[in-house]
This record gives C-alpha cells, sequence and structure tokens, in this order.
C-alpha cells in the first residue's frame, strides 16, 4: 500500500469521528486507515488478481448496510465472508463481535444460498445478538467511555444505508443493487486475516 491519505475539508469535518463524517457530501473523497480491514481487503485484492474466476469482487459490509451488500453480492455463485475484526496493540488479531455479528447479517440476507457451518453459525449470532447486547462489548465500551456514545449509535444502526460498497482500483465506491438474480451457489464464512 502506497500509505494513508487523510483528506480534511474545511468547516465539514475535523475528527474521523463517525458522526463527522456525516457532514461529507457525495462529492468529498477521504481515505482512512483500517489496520486489520485494509489489509485483509488488498491481500484479497491481490489473491483475486492471481486466480482463475473472472467474475469477482470486494464489498466492504457494515451493520448499517447489511440488505444492499447482500444485494449485490446476490450476482455471485460462491460468496465468501471476512469478519476482519481488530488488532490488539501488539499487532495481534483482536476477534470482534460486531464484524462477526455484521459478517452473518449478510449471510441471514442472501437467499437460497448453501452456507458452511461456519456461515450459519455466523447468521445465527446475527438473529440472536441484539444491538444493545453489542453496545455492552468491549470495543463499544471503550469507545463509550473516550465519549463516542453517538458513534457508537450510529455505527450500531441496522440497515439504514442504501450504498453497497465495492473496491474498484484502490477506493471503495457506492454500486447500484438492482441486480438481476443469478444460479444460487455457495456462501463461506472465513474467521480473521
Amino acid at each position: 500500500m502506497r500509505g494513508i491519505t487523510i483528506i480534511f475539508f474545511k468547516n465539514v469535518i475535523n475528527t474521523l469521528s463517525p458522526q463527522s463524517l456525516l457532514r461529507l457530501t457525495a462529492k468529498n473523497r477521504l481515505v482512512l486507515p483500517s489496520p486489520n480491514g485494509s489489509v485483509i481487503t488488498f491481500k484479497a485484492k491481490a489473491l483475486l488478481a492471481k486466480s482463475a474466476c473472472r467474475k469477482t469482487a470486494i464489498f466492504s459490509a457494515s451493520l448499517r448496510n447489511l440488505k444492499v451488500t447482500a444485494l449485490a453480492c446476490q450476482r455471485f455463485s460462491n460468496i465468501l465472508i471476512v469478519p476482519c475484526g481488530e488488532k490488539w496493540a501488539d499487532g495481534s488479531l483482536r476477534p470482534s463481535l460486531e464484524d462477526l455479528t455484521a459478517a452473518g447479517g449478510v449471510i441471514a440476507q442472501l437467499k437460497n444460498r448453501k452456507a458452511s457451518p461456519e456461515a450459519q453459525a455466523a447468521a445465527a449470532i446475527y438473529h440472536a445478538v441484539t444491538v444493545e447486547q453489542l453496545r455492552q462489548c468491549s470495543s463499544a465500551q471503550e469507545l463509550i467511555e473516550r465519549g463516542f456514545a453517538d458513534d457508537v449509535s450510529l455505527c450500531l444502526t441496522p440497515n439504514v444505508s442504501g450504498v453497497a460498497c465495492q473496491l474498484v482500483d484502490d477506493a471503495f465506491i457506492a454500486v447500484p443493487t438492482a441486480f438481476s438474480p443469478c444460479a444460487a451457489g455457495s456462501t463461506r464464512l472465513i474467521s480473521g486475516p
């Protein structure tokens, strides 16, 4: 990766808080660091470049855009979902219930799919875990204690975004989601990097 550029727009944002990003417009471009998500994204991109599969794509999903991301993924016969998690200060993987729940949410929205046992378990977690339970997770509590309770609430609001985010070149862009249904395939969940 060539490095991370963070662009601050005068009078638009002054923090990387998700609440402040709500003031961005479609004309703004912002590149944010994601120690684990971006590493996994670009490793996946490199693997896909070597793959014989021609019809491939990388999407980024969260609790906020589960349904539209699943709809965008429906056109692919095989789907691999990776809940990226976080990193501890020493660089080791810090599993994230929020990411696993979001992965399960995408899986739960996919129709007519044969899902691996791991994918079925993630979907079951999505159905079982409440937003309030996610708010009690250690990472959410850490943010709340540092004064970011509004950000936690914003990020835990399910299915409010109508945007599926697909990696094109080196950036995630909004993509249309009105794809025609295609043949059912399989869905797998891979946990962590």
